[in-house]
Formats: structure tokens, C-alpha cells, sequence
């Protein structure tokens, strides 16, 4: 590490390091339980199931390059700064769809064709995808305002990737919990064949990951400066552009003092 960089206080780290968690959190429910509460539960057909779980890919895949072209080139919200501001429109954009995804169609029953529920939920998954990767890349791109010393951006990403390993412990862990608290019957809940008598359990699934873990998410846009190496550079910090530009404003006010020096010096 640099002798002009301070390393960052632990509480920020750790403040940076919960930013991804909600995301995290809502992969990992959607890549291990889309399909079988779509198929299974809510009785969609393996096309159907299969034809949103690609809706959402295909939008992953379009939003995560635009948003890393535009995220550089927006200015922000005011002094909130330009990362920061894309976390938290991604942020948002997660909280108010993501619910509605493991959940029935509002005014759906058993007679509704199964097309008009595709139509219903297809919006909601752009969303979520679209501030998916709006958290994501913004999170990332933090990293280098945070630090520029590379130890300190392997120890920033090395505590982002320990959250995502919790996040899928944790939806794991409440999924189990969730089958045999909620699950009535027989003494083997989980041996039980799943259909819509388990609507419940997923919707509170997923209200649980996009309902209560928007806690951290605060943490982070509490505890995380997101424009740390502007406020180094406002400040004079050594190497920064703001030092530069003090230098050569200070070369600039003794250049001619130098000059007529040293012709002096010559002189005598």
C-alpha cells in the first residue's frame, strides 16, 4: 500500500462489503427456485417456466452492458455521486419487483390462461433484472474510487464474494426453516409433492430476501463514500488531480522568480 493512502476503517469495509447482499440474496432464489415454483407450484408448463427464466437472462444480458456505458457517463444525483445513485435506482428496482415474482398473479385462479400469466409476470422479471444489474455493476465500480492500491481491492472484493456465500447459506436456511414451520401434514414436509398449497411459503420467501434484507442496503449507502478519490482529490491529496494542479499552479507563480534568478546568477 501506498505510504499516501490511508487504509479504509474496517467499518467500511464492511459497510461496502453488505452493498451486494440483497442481490446476492434474491440470485440465489431466483436461479434455485424459479423453475420449480413456476412448474410445480403454480403448475406452468415446462415451456412456459423454461420461457421465463430465459426472459430474464436475455434481459440480464442487454441491461448489464448499457448500464456499464451509462453508469460512467451520468453525472449522479447532485453530490450523491454517480455510483451510488445507479445502486440505489438498482436497489429499488429489486425491492418493489421481486416479491411479485414467487407469487400468484394478482386475480389469478385455476382458469386463467396460463399466456396471461406469462404476460403478468414478464415485466416484473425486467425490472428485477434491470436493477440486478444495476446494483451489481455500481457495486463493482466502487471499488477503484474506494482504494487504488490493489492489496486493498482484493480485500474489498475478497469480503463482497464472503457476503454472497452467506446470502445463499442464508436463503438455504430459511428455506428449510420455512418448509417444516409452515408446511402442515405429514411428519416429512419436504417429502410432500409441492403445488399451490405452497404459495405461501415462496411469496414469504421472497418477501423475506426482498422485504427485510433491504436493511443492509442502508448499511451500505450509509457507511460507504461513493465518490472516496474525488474527495482525496478535493482535498490536495498527493497524486491526485487536485495536487497537480496545485503544483503546476505553484511552478507556474515561481517560474518567472526562477528564471530571473538563475539569469542573475549567470550574469554575475
Amino acid at each position: 500500500m501506498s505510504d499516501t493512502e490511508r487504509p479504509l476503517p474496517a467499518l467500511r469495509k464492511l459497510s461496502y462489503a453488505v452493498g451486494h447482499f440483497l442481490n446476492d440474496l434474491c440470485a440465489s432464489m431466483w436461479f434455485t427456485y424459479l423453475l420449480v415454483f413456476y412448474h410445480s407450484v403454480l403448475g406452468f408448463r415446462n415451456t412456459n417456466a423454461g420461457v421465463l427464466l430465459l426472459v430474464g437472462q436475455i434481459a440480464d444480458g442487454i441491461c448489464t452492458p448499457l448500464i456499464g456505458y451509462e453508469s460512467d457517463r451520468t453525472p449522479g444525483c447532485g453530490n450523491y455521486g454517480k455510483r451510488k445513485t445507479w445502486h440505489l435506482v438498482g436497489t429499488l428496482s429489486v425491492v418493489l419487483s421481486f416479491s411479485f415474482i414467487f407469487n400468484q398473479c394478482l386475480g389469478c385462479d385455476s382458469l386463467t390462461p396460463q399466456w396471461a400469466s406469462l404476460t403478468y409476470f414478464i415485466p416484473f422479471i425486467i425490472v428485477f433484472q434491470f436493477g440486478w444489474a444495476a446494483t451489481q455493476i455500481s457495486h463493482l465500480s466502487l471499488i477503484p474510487e474506494l482504494v487504488t492500491c490493489e492489496h486493498a481491492k482484493v480485500e474489498l472484493t475478497a469480503y463482497r464474494y464472503a457476503f454472497t456465500v452467506i446470502a445463499n447459506i442464508t436463503v438455504y436456511a430459511v428455506a428449510y426453516l420455512l418448509f417444516h414451520v409452515q408446511a402442515s401434514g405429514d411428519d416429512d414436509p419436504l417429502g410432500d409433492v409441492l403445488g399451490p398449497v405452497d404459495i405461501p411459503i415462496f411469496r414469504n420467501l421472497g418477501v423475506d430476501c426482498a422485504g427485510h434484507r433491504p436493511l443492509f442496503s442502508i448499511f451500505f449507502h450509509l457507511g460507504t463514500t461513493g465518490r472516496g478519490l474525488e474527495l482525496e482529490e478535493a482535498r490536495g491529496g498527493r497524486g491526485g488531480r487536485g495536487w497537480s494542479r496545485r503544483r503546476r499552479e505553484e511552478g507556474g507563480s515561481r517560474g518567472p522568480a526562477s528564471r530571473r534568478a538563475k539569469t542573475s546568477s549567470s550574469l554575475q
